[in-house]
């Protein structure tokens, strides 16, 4: 997903089934036009490899939050990207943390809670 010339600067990887997610994709209608962004539902198209790989390293040092706590222990990841993507790539519906919002023009992305994350990512 690194050539995004045609693509919008935003994604949401969200799952419809989650409420902060359906809030973050809320917020993003109410303050973006919609060619600005896309939406990935990962329940049902979930992010190849690469692209995992590109979030956890857009993530930071916050990298680790990509695992939600109910599903894997964050402190059994070493907070390693490769092993984060290990452990994203085996269940992505059930392991990764949502909303993920990413701005591929600027490199960055944030998880959604709390929802100021969001907020601060698209007003930047």
């Amino acid at each position: 997903m690194s050539s995004f010339a045609s693509k919008p600067r935003f994604t949401i990887f969200h799952n419809p089934n989650c409420t902060k997610s359906c809030a973050g994709l809320g917020l993003l209608t109410s303050r973006l036009p919609p060619a600005s962004f896309e939406t990935v539902d990962y329940t049902t198209q979930p992010p190849s490899c690469s692209t995992l790989r590109e979030i956890v390293e857009y993530l930071g040092e916050n990298r680790k939050q990509a695992i939600r706590e109910e599903a894997v222990s964050e402190s059994t990841a070493s907070g390693n990207c490769d092993e984060i993507v290990s452990i994203l790539s085996k269940d992505v519906v059930k392991t990764l943390q949502r909303p993920i919002v990413v701005d591929w023009q600027n490199k960055k992305a944030v998880i959604g809670r709390p929802m100021s994350n969001v907020e601060d990512l698209i007003s930047s």
